[in-house]
């Protein structure tokens, strides 16, 4: 399958502290060679001050609950390991990639 920017898809996320996975929706943002990088999608709103987050409504994308891009949940599969089959759920708007761009570039230039 041809996967492409914006496209809503879930996918077995491993926990960061690798006790285990969980089957959760994950917005893909770019593309290198055979490789995805991927936004998680949660239900839950992580943090207060939403500079790194970006709200779905449930009924904009066919999610069970209204949720939240965490900008800062990034990850890479590779396709290869993703089934033929692999449904997308929904496609985003282009004025949510905007937002997708436009928080990346706040959030990796922000100082700590």
């Amino acid at each position: 399958m041809l996967l492409k920017k914006g496209d809503i898809l879930f996918l077995d996320i491993e926990f960061s502290d690798r006790t285990g996975y969980k089957e959760r929706p994950v917005v893909i943002i770019s593309k290198h060679k055979n490789e995805l990088n991927y936004l998680e999608i949660s239900s839950r709103n992580y943090i207060e001050n939403d500079d790194f987050t970006i709200k779905l409504l449930k009924i904009e994308y066919g999610l069970l609950k209204d949720s939240y891009i965490k900008i800062w949940k990034i990850g890479t599969i590779d396709e290869k390991v993703l089934p033929d089959n692999i449904a997308v759920l929904a496609k985003l708007k282009q004025d949510d990639i905007n937002k997708i761009i436009e928080k990346l570039n706040k959030y990796f230039s922000q100082d700590w």
